[in-house]
């Protein structure tokens, strides 16, 4: 199998140009990117048409941009470091409304679950906020016990790691439903494995029962780097790590006589990509697809790690990430870059 570049746009002219995940809504490919000024961080977020990568729109901000979403309402929700929110008009980039959550710092927005999201506060912002888009303000307001990573709702519950934690609140009210720490490893992003809570550390992926936070299995790959992201199917997880090693593990259940449930892990591959991985993969089909910190496009065999294709992509992931449209695969990556990619058999 190859790659083949159709399409690339360059976004020019800005100094330590980053990106973040871009967005499609109907026809329109949105593309956040943050740069500097005089060291001042800037932002700007670009539509385009998805199929010739026209400038329909952009839209201007003197702050960090932390990610793009689409609302409930079919429009775009740019998330700022400095506790704003402003939802963008997606056909003509006007801005619909504002919103000031009242946080100093914050990361990333959680996913969007039931027209909720949750907003954690990062570098000595330690407090954490549902925002209702019903409602459109702040549900609730709850301290986060330290710097937060991307928090994840599921089946109406919130989960979220701040340092070495890993808390579980309601998501209606923000109570906490269970807690579990442990001194010496963070806790990054959260996600599902089946019905049970899966996150990465420092060499280490450590299982939850969802509901009551019981530490079902712990994976250690015997390398201290960071796992940030972490994907699933039914029957295996896949990630990699700050060193550019990306892993695939089959996870087994048992129950003894008694009933008690138990996860087993078997490694089933790993492959060694030469550049770090901060980034979330993609599975399309039976393969694997990533961008990692050496400006590469990789594409491995989900069953066993063999390598389909790779191509570079001129800019390092960071924490951007990749997406899918119609056949083709859409990166954007520092230095601004984007492009939009096929495969072939060829």
């Amino acid at each position: 199998m190859k790659a083949t570049k159709l399409l690339e746009y360059k976004f020019s002219g800005k100094r330590d140009i980053t990106s973040r995940k871009p967005l499609v809504i109907d026809d329109k490919l949105i593309v956040l990117f943050n740069y500097n000024i005089d060291g001042f961080p800037h932002n700007e977020v670009i539509c385009f048409n998805i199929h010739n990568f026209t400038i329909l729109w952009k839209y201007e901000n003197s702050f960090v941009g932390n990610n793009i979403l689409k609302t409930p309402n079919n429009n775009v929700l740019i998330c700022y470091m400095d506790g704003k929110l402003i939802e963008i008009n997606h056909k003509n980039g006007s801005p619909v409304e504002k919103f000031d959550l009242g946080m100093k710092k914050n990361g990333q927005t959680s996913n969007l679950y039931k027209n909720k999201i949750i907003i954690s506060g990062i570098q000595g912002t330690e407090e954490t906020i549902c925002f209702d888009f019903d409602k459109r303000q702040v549900l609730w307001r709850v301290y986060n016990q330290g710097h937060s990573y991307i928090p994840f709702i599921y089946e109406d519950k919130v989960y979220q790691c701040a340092e070495d934690k890993i808390v579980c609140r309601d998501l209606n009210s923000g109570s906490t439903i269970w807690k579990s720490s442990e001194k010496g490893n963070y806790n990054f992003h959260p996600n599902n494995f089946q019905s049970n809570i899966v996150v990465g550390g420092h060499g280490i992926i450590k299982f939850y029962n969802a509901i009551n936070g019981k530490l079902l299995l712990q994976i250690n790959t015997e390398n201290k780097e960071t796992i940030y992201r972490i994907i699933s199917d039914e029957n295996s997880i896949y990630f990699g790590d700050t060193s550019g090693i990306f892993y695939a593990y089959k996870i087994t259940e048992a129950r003894n006589f008694l009933g008690t449930r138990t996860l087993n892990a078997d490694l089933q591959w790993k492959f060694s990509s030469q550049g770090a991985i901060q980034s979330i993969p993609e599975i399309l089909d039976e393969k694997i697809i990533f961008i990692n910190d050496d400006k590469k496009l990789i594409c491995l065999d989900k069953e066993n790690g063999n390598l389909h294709w790779q191509i570079n992509i001129n800019g390092e992931a960071g924490i951007s990430g990749l997406i899918f449209f119609e056949n083709t695969i859409i990166t954007s990556v520092s230095k601004g870059h984007i492009f939009k990619i096929t495969e072939s058999n060829k």
